[in-house]
């Protein structure tokens, strides 16, 4: 009789064990279908001929100083701009987040758009850098911040130098 109760426990136990395992897989692999659906959507965003046409519209956009482009592109002068350019960095700083919170990893962001992003960070850092400041909101776009950061340091880890484009601006140079 013992041996047939202890055979009972022992294949519950066995049971339950398995159940365990199968429902942690399961977790997992839901984990990785929503990481890979965000990844997608943004990809598919970015990659399209749309995304790329903002790419180039934002990053050819000129200005000589801070004042200069809100005459130019700010949100009274240009909505047009404004929504454009807020849309971008938007998606650049929820991307940053998810990284940040380890939704996406680094390398799968660099690979597919680390030089646009940096390079879009570094052309329009010194405005978002005074908008912070006029606005009191130091958090205003501080997960894009973050994200080329991290772009950067994964640039230098892979002995790699991405050239910023000159014709985005009237200087060029390397970054990081």
């Amino acid at each position: 009789m013992a041996s047939f109760e202890f055979f009972a426990i022992i294949l519950t136990g066995l049971g339950l064990s398995a159940s365990i395992l199968y429902y942690s897989l399961t977790i997992q692999n839901q984990n990785k279908n929503r990481r890979l659906q965000i990844v997608k959507e943004i990809w598919d965003w970015i990659s399209t001929e749309e995304g790329y046409r903002k790419f180039i519209q934002l990053m050819t956009m000129t200005w000589t100083d801070y004042e200069g482009f809100q005459r130019k592109y700010g949100g009274l002068s240009n909505p047009e701009a404004y929504a454009m350019r807020f849309s971008v960095w938007s998606k650049m700083n929820g991307l940053g987040y998810m990284v940040k919170e380890g939704a996406i990893d680094i390398n799968t962001v660099y690979d597919h758009s680390a030089g646009r992003i940096i390079w879009m960070w570094k052309k329009f850092e010194s405005v978002i850098v005074r908008q912070r400041e006029e606005l009191s909101a130091g958090y205003l776009f501080k997960w894009w911040e973050y994200l080329a950061g991290e772009l950067v340091k994964e640039a230098e880890k892979r002995g790699e130098l991405l050239k910023y484009p000159s014709i985005f601006s009237s200087t060029s140079g390397d970054i990081p």
